[in-house]
């Protein structure tokens, strides 16, 4: 349309940048499925108590679960959040992050943080893959849309999840 000003260009750009970004954070998701792997068996040991075999090789320079699994979380949350998503996941992976402090205390709590992490990279890597079938001609940008919103709106805490955060179980 000749009369929209240049706005279908622009909105086309920023939407190019944002599927950029998705595929780049689907990278990201696909290799930090090694680190949710230790944080689910370091999440299983006592929480402050000595960090023992493998799991002391695979994180070296921390000495208890407790410490191992907050370097982990550390390193791993920032690579969840795809910048200009906007999705509802994204709103709700901050509310997590803030409520971190308060659920570290308790086994429910850790195992809260690493469902919803667990979530985040899942939606994260779906995005990344719905950019490669768009790239690759398998589906058209109308179908990648379609996929893109039905992702963005996904939640990534079920009710049981929610009520804990929210009423600040876990303590």
């Amino acid at each position: 349309n000749n009369n929209d000003g240049g706005l279908q260009g622009e909105l086309d750009k920023g939407e190019a940048k944002n599927w950029a970004d998705y595929q780049k954070a689907g990278n990201i998701a696909a290799s930090n499925g090694q680190d949710f792997e230790v944080l689910g068996e370091l999440l299983k040991e006592a929480p402050q108590g000595p960090i023992l075999g493998r799991l002391a090789e695979a994180i070296p320079g921390v000495s208890t679960t407790g410490d191992a699994v907050e370097a982990i979380v550390k390193r791993v949350a920032p690579t969840l959040r795809v910048e200009g998503s906007g999705a509802t996941s994204d709103i709700e992976y901050e509310g997590m992050l803030r409520s971190l402090p308060r659920l570290r205390n308790s086994p429910e709590g850790n195992q809260i943080i690493l469902e919803v992490m667990t979530k985040k990279s899942e939606i994260n890597r779906a995005r990344g893959q719905v950019v490669a079938q768009f790239r690759s001609g398998q589906i058209d940008a109308n179908a990648a849309r379609q996929q893109m919103d039905a992702l963005n709106s996904q939640s990534i805490l079920t009710p049981d999840l929610r009520a804990m955060i929210d009423g600040g179980g876990g303590n």
